[in-house]
């Protein structure tokens, strides 16, 4: 069993929000289980281990404090799993709470023989870093001696939370068998003084669920194993998994309304001197809303840096004082979001601190009962002039006009001591992040030539926004022309010079020239140049048979693509271009002959992203399967061959 964080709406209404799940254990990812014919779930038989049994006891008392206590057993299926349950790492807060390891042992010969883990064998030390930001992490090794194939280790331990995060209440989500063959869980909570409200998703009625004064106990009546195979782009849907979510709470103002009038009395405080500074010098500009945003997270930026402190302020939610973060020029997440509303609302803006799942997949809306591992990000809601502002000011670059996608098209939990509510990050059109690529290619006899440009706008700058302040020229040179050669083939580039020192994020232009050994291809009839396409087509050419689950395809995005290849007289059998239309991409490609002799054929692409995911019963659909098929034939494996190559030689051409 598993403790996730992943939205909920009730499966029984599949037509409202959908539910995702992305997070499969990245360990699994080693195994190398053969590849079969066509996706599909993961059974037994490709199980590098089995959970025999996992028992769990949560004693829940009126503040919220926890006493947990947990006995698992694994069996080891195949060698590849040896290196995995060898060692069982366990991470905990090491700040509010306790862990401790009750015993640990490897039973070997089908349990005849029981070797134990000696205390040396286990090691309890800090997390460097978490990226979470809310608190700090230790992390428990338990090195288990031993472990063959056959083997089980079992392990019992306890954990006691001495301190809420938030005082008054519990939550947790449970997830059974995802990415680990699961045979018996059972899950008992005690709380005779908070009340526990529950929601269950169990599509495989394998789940049973009972409620008595004071207990619930959750219990497995059959194995689950949740693990797509050979499938690009995985996606699970929380619809498809057996979880439950378990709250003290009903609605989510009563979550967080412990702690809601710490951060009113934060944003209340004075602004340190510096902050200060950055406000009045940012007023002086007479900018609109949007620019002032960008103004001061920009100079923000630039004083205070990322840096988890979670010394003991109630429970690691709670930011530290301003005149803290201001000596020390450091914070977290809330810190930095709190310094950064703090200056808003002395500038006009409505503004409030926001909790937020952050993650490049993500969570289309987050629980329906209040469980606090729904969010694990704080970021900035503000308002000013009817413009309403979704910052995060842990990034380098700021963008006021739009969110970085890794808090896009979910829902926040604003904390609005006024009206504390769910609000949805909306993802704007394929237009607010743009990239134009533009391209003539020159085939000679020993290599190809490539003049380029790259034009970026809107979200797709952001990579690239204040990246010469953490890298060198050279190395940002590389990474954008990796973006368009054939890395095994590249001999030289060469860029026009450019500047990328400024944090606030604005329309890029490149112009680069790189030359490649060789030609794309060789045929019968000569040379031939392969076409180029956007990294997102290559997202829908899936085979859909038997997929169990849905693409993600990243933010609503656009691509525009305009490649002349010389030494093509007519795109012949290609034609004069094709146009793909669906709800989830709209695609489009033409060919042009040029009207100068020997002058080319121009290519020219636009791929446009409309929806951040293709379901998993969309991807089964007929529609689907015709798109797929439709994409294939316009832009799969296209190339134009070359009639005209350019005797010159190598060392003539190349800068």
């Amino acid at each position: 069993m598993r403790t996730h964080s992943f939205s909920n709406k009730s499966v029984k209404k599949p037509a409202k929000k959908e539910l995702v799940l992305t997070s499969l254990l990245s360990f699994f990812s080693t195994f190398g289980w053969s590849v079969e014919a066509w996706s599909r779930m993961a059974t037994l038989e490709d199980a590098p281990y089995r959970v025999l049994e996992e028992n769990v006891r949560i004693d829940v008392d009126a503040e919220g404090r926890t006493r947990v206590r947990t006995t698992v057993a694994w069996e080891v299926l195949k060698e590849e799993a040896r290196t995995v349950l060898s060692q069982r790492r366990f991470v905990y807060n090491s700040r509010a709470s306790r862990f401790r390891v009750l015993s640990a042992e490897t039973q070997i010969a089908a349990g005849k023989k029981r070797i134990p883990v000696m205390r040396s064998q286990i090691q309890d030390k800090p997390l460097a870093s978490s990226r979470d930001g809310f608190d700090q992490q230790n992390q428990v090794t338990v090195a288990f001696p031993s472990v063959e194939k056959g083997s089980q280790i079992r392990i019992a331990y306890e954990q006691r939370l001495l301190e809420p995060a938030i005082p008054g209440s519990f939550s947790q989500s449970f997830v059974f068998g995802l990415g680990e063959y699961t045979e018996k869980t059972k899950v008992e909570i005690v709380s005779p003084k908070l009340p526990l409200h529950f929601q269950e998703n169990d599509p495989n009625e394998a789940l049973e669920v009972k409620q008595t004064p004071g207990k619930l106990t959750l219990e497995l009546k059959r194995p689950v194993y949740f693990y797509p195979l050979e499938e690009p782009e995985a996606h699970l849907h929380g619809r498809q998994l057996v979880w439950v979510d378990v709250s003290t709470h009903q609605q989510w103002p009563s979550l967080v309304g412990s702690i809601l009038p710490s951060y009113v009395q934060r944003l209340r405080d004075p602004l340190p001197p510096h902050f200060a500074q950055i406000k009045e010098d940012v007023l002086k500009l007479q900018l609109d809303s949007t620019g002032q945003v960008n103004e001061v997270l920009s100079r923000l930026s630039a004083h205070l840096h990322y840096f988890g402190d979670w010394r003991p302020v109630r429970g690691g939610h709670i930011p530290r004082s301003l005149r803290e973060i201001g000596l020390t020029r450091y914070g977290d997440c809330k810190d930095l979001s709190l310094s950064l509303a703090a200056i808003l609302r002395q500038m006009g803006f409505q503004a409030h601190l926001a909790w937020v799942k952050r993650s490049l997949k993500p969570v289309f809306s987050p629980h329906s009962l209040p469980v606090e591992s729904a969010f694990n990000h704080a970021i900035v809601y503000a308002q000013k002039d009817g413009r309403t502002f979704w910052l995060d000011p842990t990034n380098r670059a700021a963008i006021a006009e739009d969110a970085y996608e890794d808090i896009l098209n979910r829902e926040a939990l604003i904390l609005d001591p006024a009206r504390v509510r769910l609000e949805k990050i909306g993802a704007l059109g394929p237009e607010a992040s743009v990239t134009q690529y533009m391209a003539e290619i020159q085939t000679f006899q020993k290599h190809t030539e490539t003049q380029a440009r790259l034009d970026l706008k809107g979200r797709a700058v952001l990579p690239y926004t204040g990246e010469e302040l953490i890298r060198s020229r050279d190395a940002i040179d590389y990474r954008i022309v990796s973006r368009f050669a054939d890395e095994t083939r590249l001999l030289k580039w060469n860029f026009d010079p450019y500047s990328l020192k400024e944090r606030i994020a604005s329309p890029l232009h490149f112009r680069f020239l790189f030359s490649e050994s060789g030609s794309d291809l060789q045929t019968s009839l000569g040379y031939a140049q392969y076409l180029p396409t956007s990294p997102l087509i290559r997202k829908v050419m899936i085979e859909p048979r038997d997929r169990v689950s849905g693409v993600f395809l990243g933010q609503p995005s656009r691509w525009d693509s305009t490649v002349l290849v010389r030494g093509v007289e007519d795109p012949g059998a290609l034609g004069s271009g094709c146009e793909v239309s669906s709800p989830w991409m709209r695609l489009k490609r033409s060919y042009r002959k040029q009207r100068k002799p020997d002058a080319g054929v121009l290519v020219m692409d636009q791929v446009d992203v409309l929806q951040t995911e293709i379901l998993a019963h969309e991807v089964q659909s007929p529609e689907f399967l015709e798109f797929r098929n439709q994409v294939r034939d316009c832009f799969d494996r296209k190339a134009l061959i070359v009639e005209r190559v350019s005797p010159l030689s190598e060392s003539e051409t190349i800068p």
